[in-house]
């Protein structure tokens, strides 16, 4: 929806999915509210990009799983340098869910923000 990351401050996000799109989670205008959002339980599934944000901060992700995705997730920027770490929790990367395959379907896992920005990942399990 245009304009709902500017006009509240907590957006309930959990149990979601998406598979096989060009992006599981695309979320556009910056949100960056002035209190913790944490959004809980999103897998996404053979995605171009499991995650994007153009810009973010103060929000925190838990148990998110990033499956077969090209790029896991991708951020341009941190919004005004708002980050309250960790911004992930229990995240899991899986590059290739064939057991026979000797190389990842994944090119990137999670990818931090283009300014120099970095975030915090607590307990983070990757699997090709």
């Amino acid at each position: 929806l245009p304009g709902v990351a500017e006009q509240q401050a907590d957006l309930t996000f959990f149990n979601n999915s998406a598979h096989a799109c060009g992006f599981g989670w695309h979320l556009k205008p910056p949100h960056a509210p002035s209190k913790l959002n944490v959004f809980r339980d999103f897998t996404a599934f053979r995605c171009g990009t499991g995650m994007f944000y153009y810009g973010s901060g103060n929000i925190r992700h838990e148990n998110h799983r990033f499956v077969e995705c090209s790029t896991g997730h991708f951020m341009n920027h941190l919004s005004n340098n708002l980050h309250t770490a960790p911004f992930y929790t229990n995240l899991i990367l899986v590059g290739n869910v064939d057991p026979l395959a000797t190389a990842s379907v994944s090119s990137l896992g999670i990818r931090g923000p283009k300014d120099n920005e970095f975030f915090y990942v607590s307990g983070m399990l990757t699997v090709n």
